[in-house]
């Protein structure tokens, strides 16, 4: 350019330092330790927004969407957070425009859920740049099967092992899926403790949990399901992760096939 153009075409005041840490797209960002972290007047300004929606006896379209806007920063470095945004945003859009009313108790749930969330402020800080890019290496391998009378799940770093049996009412209406998710479920909750302890850096713990159904993956991995009990599931897995600052994943086990064929059967409760 200062070739072709000449040695007036480049403003030099224009151009910003070259840095390790900068901030971009709102957060802050740390180039050479690996990290990215969210302001806290971000997270001060979101936690007052979400608080007085809670607290209100009826809201408007426009305070659901400034809140969700507030919200986008903890949805970008929180995968459990965005199915959440996306039910909300679904809520905004269905929401009407000139007449406040009051919110539906699922968005209500939503709600309470961001609000526990953020007030744990730390687990915005110093995020790895690897769980945003889900290339984390894991630090602990859970295993988990389920069958129509029970599960169990193997945790083989402490060589503990969780094993439940299914009330008959349960394995009646509960399908595969959601049988296979909540093994998930209890391995987060009882070892969540267990694994943030054993750290000893201050890296957060990632988990991986090896499924034998695709659909529990999937709801783990995304954190979002129209099912109703992987709903409830999600919002049980997910702040357990923020509490123990853990990070969870899920996998399928290489030819494990007979959980998928049973959750393809037909079946009254299978959604």
């Amino acid at each position: 350019m200062a070739t072709i153009l000449g040695p007036t075409a480049i403003n030099e005041r224009n151009f910003t330092v070259r840095s390790t840490k900068c901030k971009a797209l709102g957060l802050l960002w740390d180039t050479e330790a690996g990290f990215v972290s969210i302001p806290p007047d971000k997270i001060e300004k979101a936690l007052g927004r979400v608080s007085n929606l809670i607290n209100s006896v009826s809201t408007s379209k426009t305070a659901i969407l400034e809140t969700n806007g507030s919200l986008r920063h903890v949805a970008s470095c929180s995968t459990p957070a965005r199915a959440f945004l996306q039910a909300l945003q679904s809520t905004a859009s269905t929401f009407p425009r000139f007449r406040p009313q009051r919110l539906s108790a699922q968005a209500l749930d939503d709600f309470h859920w961001f609000r526990s969330v953020l007030k744990y402020p730390g687990y915005f800080n110093q995020i790895p740049v690897g769980d945003l890019a889900s290339v984390a290496v894991p630090t602990s391998d859970v295993f988990m099967d389920t069958s129509g009378e029970g599960l169990c799940v193997l945790e083989p770093t402490w060589k503990e092992n969780i094993r439940q049996r299914f009330a008959e009412l349960e394995a009646v209406e509960l399908s595969i899926n959601i049988r296979e998710m909540r093994s998930a479920v209890l391995a987060t909750l009882h070892w969540g403790p267990f694994w943030a302890g054993s750290s000893n850096t201050k890296n957060r713990v990632h988990v991986t949990l090896h499924i034998g159904n695709t659909s529990a993956v999937s709801w783990t991995n995304c954190r979002t399901s129209r099912h109703p009990d992987a709903q409830m599931n999600n919002r049980l897995l997910s702040p357990a992760g923020f509490q123990y600052n853990t990070s969870f994943s899920a996998t399928h086990i290489p030819g494990k096939v007979m959980a998928d064929a049973g959750s393809r059967a037909p079946r009254t409760h299978n959604i």
